[in-house]
């Protein structure tokens, strides 16, 4: 089983390749590769969700990419033990968290979200978004940060691997300052009408 420490370095690992993936020798590219996972906490829509969106290059010849976005438990916490890995992030295996409803978990229960990046018109570099409701991850207490995974197959072989920054669980981020439409009109001040002396002058 894999700890969530090295879990996490495998994160940082996968991200290197995929970077570089659109300038690869096209004799030798991947099958399929991801350039950019990009997280934005709370999106607006209704309800309100954070949002994933993966952009992803399929290699030549490669029509499409199975896309698997979970949910990981990513408090740091301190255990006592025996041996090198002792504590914190190098015990036991990787915390999924639960998902919430068929929609958004797998026959074991953890959450998850499939989808698919296919190719059109031959073009290569496809954008996924997928949005993750607040009510589909079920938090038990004393989870205090997660992060998002997303994995990228063609048929049986793993292609990419990547996470999302960690980030504050849903129901205990800061409120998002109110949008400007919604401050209302600014209110009149009250006080004397202005003095001839104060108020514009006409034009001549």
């Amino acid at each position: 089983m894999t700890s969530l420490r090295r879990f996490l370095a495998a994160c940082v690992a996968f991200m290197g390749p995929a970077a570089t993936a659109m300038g690869a020798d096209p004799g030798n590219a991947p099958k399929a590769s991801l350039i950019r996972l990009t997280l934005l906490p709370d999106a607006a829509g209704d309800p309100p969700a954070d949002e994933l969106v993966a952009l992803v290059v399929l290699g030549p010849g490669t029509r499409e990419v199975e896309l698997e976005f979970r949910a990981v438990d990513a408090t740091p916490r301190l255990e006592a033990g025996p041996g090198p890995d002792a504590g914190g992030m190098d015990r036991g295996p990787v915390p999924y968290l639960p998902g919430v409803g068929d929609e958004y978990r797998d026959a074991e229960g953890r959450f998850r979200i499939a989808a698919r990046a296919s190719r059109a018109e031959g073009d290569g570099l496809v954008e996924v978004v997928v949005r993750v409701p607040r009510s589909a991850l079920r938090l038990e207490p004393g989870v205090e940060s997660i992060l998002y995974t997303a994995t990228g197959k063609v048929g049986e072989e793993e292609e990419f691997f990547a996470c999302s920054p960690p980030l504050s669980p849903p129901g205990s981020r800061p409120a998002p300052p109110p949008a400007p439409e919604d401050l209302g009109p600014i209110p009149a001040l009250d006080g004397p009408p202005a003095s001839p002396q104060a108020a514009p002058m006409a034009p001549p």
